[in-house]
């Protein structure tokens, strides 16, 4: 999968600047679909055929493709962070996961390659990989900075959660995928979604690649995430990811303690 996300993410940066790239040609759930986001899945559709295997492919675009009798399932975002490749700003990816089980958070192997820097972080079931050489432990830096999407349903609740970081930054980059990528690696300390708009496509690979890693992801309730792999599905209760096992529950505590508050008011 390494080889295939890489080539999309390749062909993606000799796209750059071509005119109509940025023509929407549809909506899910309120995000724009564009035509460059089209180009890049059927790039990676052909890319899948090619492999011999018999996929159930279940995209961002065109939801599921494929027959009920298959070999795998693939779960494919070609083009995450759309807004900022058309926008100019260095910070997309291309998303392939492929699964034997039923389980969200095991996929078989995967990979997340931003476009930009054709950085590749990757998972098979022998380990885990940044351009295609083994990851050995990860340390993480000492960075007080969390990632975070929110929108006006939904600011009342990052506030209360972010009044218990003091000192550490917030930033929110547009692109799930390498979002929660850097944030297994320990580049920034959490990234948390309270929208609820999420979708499975979005961050199967980054998930299942930081599992690989000790990291579980998880969504507001304190549930390790899941979802139907034969369909787009959207995460409604958010999605929350931690470096470290500190921040992990000091998240969980704050936002049980919201959910208690919210049952008694």
């Amino acid at each position: 999968m390494e080889r295939v996300a890489r080539e999309a993410a390749k062909n993606l940066r000799e796209m750059r600047g071509k005119s109509g790239l940025d023509e929407v040609l549809g909506y899910h759930e309120g995000d724009p679909s564009r035509r460059v986001d089209r180009l890049s899945e059927d790039y990676i559709l052909d890319s899948l055929r090619n492999l011999g295997y018999d996929f159930l492919v279940v995209t961002e675009e065109s939801g599921t493709i494929g027959r009920k009798e298959h070999e795998m399932i693939a779960l494919v975002d070609p083009l995450d962070g759309s807004t900022n490749f058309v926008s100019g700003i260095p910070w997309s990816s291309v998303s392939i996961a492929v699964y034997r089980s039923d389980d969200f958070l095991q996929s078989t192997a995967g990979a997340v390659v931003s476009v930009n820097e054709l950085e590749s972080y990757s998972y098979d079931e022998s380990g885990v990989y940044h351009n295609s050489e083994r990851l050995g432990e990860v340390k993480g830096r000492n960075a007080n900075v969390i990632l975070s999407y929110f929108d006006e349903t939904s600011v009342s609740l990052f506030s209360s959660v972010y009044q218990q970081f003091k000192g550490h930054k917030v930033r929110s980059l547009g692109c799930a995928s390498m979002d929660m990528i850097i944030t297994c690696l320990g580049r920034v300390r959490a990234m948390i979604e309270l929208r609820g708009r999420l979708r499975n496509v979005d961050i199967a690979a980054s998930s299942s690649f930081c599992v690989k890693l000790g990291k579980i992801p998880f969504d507001i309730k304190g549930r390790p995430l899941s979802a139907e792999l034969t369909k787009v599905d959207t995460f409604r209760y958010g999605v929350i990811t931690a470096f470290d096992e500190e921040t992990e529950a000091k998240l969980r505590k704050i936002l049980s303690e919201i959910e208690m508050n919210l049952g008694e008011s």
